[in-house]
């Protein structure tokens, strides 16, 4: 196939764009899931320590390519650039001649199935790395032609890839091997294949009586996976295959077809098919979702909540949690709030759960809110739950903050200078450096100064039974602090607590509202009604609006015997609705 080249190198370029489109449009917080709970630092004890386990140079590579997720275009180009590679070193290891075309359609195969691994949140980027390391560790030693050497050099190797790449060495000396006995089929290659056997099974027993790290770890590899007691099965695969489509392509060489061209496209074009399926079955878009809330939180990008919200209703807590800031932060949770699914008390300020994922997004809420110290406790907490116990970005970024708030000035100090070794982190951290020490400073800060004033100075553990009596502690502290207020409101009416609503409406005098938000009026309503006679004064701060749809929507649900759906239908966004079918 003359065209052949061009053809191999427009696949390739075709592929590429193809993964970093769907990591940048479709997966893009994904991306940003992985950056957050890893913390890359420029700096000897953390390279150090990284490289001190088998695997470690695949480890700390894909940590350095991880901390540029942090900008989804720019991690969706380098997932691009590293699968690519792959298939290109792919190609180079099987590919029989200069035109192989059975042997540039396989090439894609590892690339795929990295992909498809690459869609679980708890994928590292240390897996197609140490493949990248792997394919170009066997191709260096294919290189050599003397094969005394070339065999010698293949054995010393596989300690040195076991340092490099990690577990992936059982695979790497199955592809050395299995080059060798291509090349020549005798009993001394057999025995030199059986001393590499040998030699990699041992090496991860000999590591084992140096590192803190169970044998069955070091077998399977520690840094692939952020969960270290789960199997990284599609990472094994993806790197697995690789001596089955040495063996595959070697038979198929052997075939000539008079339509190179043809075929390759043909056999190309089903398995990006193939391929486009099995990513699409792996991939999670109720994951991405929940990623997307809790991106669109840490970087307090409200309109954007809003909008996603009303495009499809949040259908999980920390999507509920993160609406319901939002709603907050623009004045609307006590009179948009019902508009959207609710799921009681948990959507709001839902308690302390241990996991790394959903605290954080509660975090937020209690940050905003002036509840620093709580803030701080579940952020800190969620950083101690991450599996593979890494440090977060995110996490040392709002322990600086609350510390710094809380006049703690050596523990955020110790927060920034971590901060201060990163790349994305280091010019903030700098910046907020200046405040330490300086009371003026952070009081006259917009945000931490603010936060300040709103705290509360005394220590409180607390759950959702004394979740009422915190917020209007908050009140009393600081009668200013409209969002305690709007959670407050939003957590009487949560609980169907409409006597508390209507009492604890007195302390919006200092918040300036020009009316009483509707969906307390709902519930001021509905708590006259079940106080008071039909022939009784109406509350003066009820619209007449609200009346009639209350007069609307008790009349529908009598005419349907109190059936929620057809009264759901056409009041399913009132609190009415809440109260009486929730």
């Amino acid at each position: 196939m003359r065209q052949g080249r061009w053809v191999f190198l427009l696949s390739s370029i075709i592929f590429g764009v193809a993964v970093m489109l769907f990591f940048a449009l479709a997966y893009p917080h994904h991306l940003h899931f992985q950056e957050q709970y890893q913390l890359f630092q420029f700096n000897q004890n953390y390279i150090l320590g990284v490289l001190s386990l088998p695997g470690g140079v695949a480890d700390l590579a894909g940590r350095f390519l991880t901390q540029f997720f942090l900008y989804a275009w720019v991690g969706a180009t380098l997932i691009a650039l590293v699968l690519v590679g792959i298939q290109y070193l792919t190609y180079r290891l099987l590919s029989q001649s200069h035109d192989d075309i059975f042997a540039n359609a396989l090439s894609f195969i590892p690339s795929i199935l990295c992909c498809c691994f690459l869609c679980d949140e708890n994928a590292l980027m240390s897996a197609p790395v140490a493949l990248l390391i792997v394919l170009g560790g066997v191709l260096s030693i294919r290189c050599i032609r003397a094969e005394e050497i070339r065999q010698i050099l293949a054995i010393i190797s596989i300690p040195i890839i076991y340092m490099l790449a990690g577990a992936f060495v059982i695979p790497y000396t199955l592809m050395l091997i299995i080059g060798e006995i291509q090349k020549e089929s005798s009993l001394r290659v057999i025995l030199i294949s059986c001393g590499m056997l040998l030699v990699a099974s041992l090496v991860p027993v000999i590591w084992h009586q140096f590192v803190h790290c169970s044998l069955v770890k070091l077998y399977v590899g520690p840094h692939y996976y952020r969960i270290p007691d789960d199997f990284a099965i599609w990472a094994w695969v993806a790197v697995g295959i690789n001596p089955v489509l040495m063996l595959l392509s070697k038979v198929l060489s052997r075939w000539n077809p008079r339509n190179a061209f043809v075929v390759f496209v043909s056999s190309w074009g089903v398995l990006m098919l193939l391929g486009g399926m099995m990513v699409s079955k792996q991939q999670s878009q109720a994951q991405e979702n929940i990623m997307a809330y809790d991106f669109m939180a840490r970087n307090a990008l409200w309109n954007r909540i809003l909008q996603k919200a009303q495009a499809q209703a949040p259908r999980n807590q920390v999507a509920a949690v993160a609406l319901n800031l939002a709603l907050a932060e623009r004045d609307m949770l006590t009179s948009s709030m019902f508009e959207f699914p609710q799921n009681g008390i948990a959507g709001l300020l839902p308690n302390f759960t241990s996991d790394y994922i959903s605290p954080l997004v509660t975090s937020e809420a209690f940050y905003r809110l002036g509840m620093v110290n709580t803030a701080q406790r579940f952020v800190f907490e969620a950083q101690e739950a991450i599996p593979d116990f890494q440090k977060s970005a995110r996490c040392y970024k709002r322990l600086a903050e609350t510390n710094l708030i809380n006049g703690a000035y050596e523990v955020a100090r110790k927060y920034l200078q971590a901060l201060q070794y990163t790349l994305f982190y280091r010019e903030w951290a700098t910046e907020t450096m200046t405040l330490i020490g300086d009371d003026k400073a952070v009081e006259a800060h917009p945000e931490y100064g603010s936060l300040r004033k709103m705290r509360i100075d005394q220590e409180h553990f607390f759950g959702g039974n004394e979740l009422h009596q915190i917020l209007v502690w908050l009140l009393e502290a600081n009668p200013k602090n409209k969002i305690a207020f709007e959670y407050l409101e939003a957590s009487c009416m949560l609980v169907k607590d409409v006597e508390k609503v209507s009492r604890y409406y007195s302390y919006s005098e200092a918040l300036g509202y020009k009316e009483v938000p509707s969906a307390i009026q709902q519930a001021m309503l509905l708590h006259w009604s079940q106080n008071h006679s039909v022939s009784d004064p109406l509350p003066s701060n009820v619209q007449a609006n609200i009346l009639q749809g209350f007069k609307n929507f008790y009349s529908t649900m009598q005419a349907h015997n109190g059936n929620p759906a057809p009264v759901k239908k056409l009041y399913g966004n009132t609190y009415w609705s809440y109260y009486y079918f929730n």
